[in-house]
């Protein structure tokens, strides 16, 4: 996974990447990066809760599921997503919409949300508070949430130079 600040810088620096790849495979553009298959999936993430320079151990506990959106909006998916993070105390929260590639999906129909820990101690603390005030489903948000799935996050941080 590659993380870019827009589509502008994503295109500039992978097609920088791909152009001098170019004389000696024959592609041009963002071919193979950038593909419409099951391969390659191209998303905007949003951030609901940023770290804002809080520290992250390298490796900590992330939640992610996939969401139907049902007709609602980015915008309601993130603020459901902040109050969800803020819930549980999440590091960062992001929800991430498909625009190239991945499965076949109608566009805008569906988001995955990920939670990112502090630690691993604070994912349980989390968990276990919300198994014991469990709230009942709100009817008037359309959003409809796979379970989750649990993972280990590795943060790999860049030093990045302009």
């Amino acid at each position: 996974s590659s993380y870019y600040p827009s589509y502008a810088a994503m295109v500039e620096r992978r097609g920088r990447f791909l152009q001098q790849q170019a004389g000696t495979n024959g592609q041009r553009g963002l071919a193979p990066f950038a593909t419409c298959s099951d391969n390659v999936a191209i998303s905007s993430v949003r951030l609901a809760i940023s770290a804002d320079g809080a520290p992250i151990p390298p490796l900590t506990a992330a939640t992610s599921t996939r969401c139907d959106m049902n007709g609602a909006t980015i915008d309601d998916a993130v603020a459901g997503h902040r109050q969800f993070g803020e819930r549980v105390g999440a590091a960062v929260a992001l929800v991430r919409s498909l625009n190239f590639g991945g499965r076949e999906r109608p566009i805008g129909s569906s988001i995955r949300y990920m939670a990112v820990y502090p630690s691993f101690d604070d994912f349980g603390a989390a968990w276990d508070r919300l198994q014991q005030n469990i709230q009942a489903p709100d009817p008037e948000n359309p959003i409809v949430c796979n379970s989750p799935s649990l993972w280990a996050q590795y943060l790999i941080h860049q030093r990045v130079t302009n």
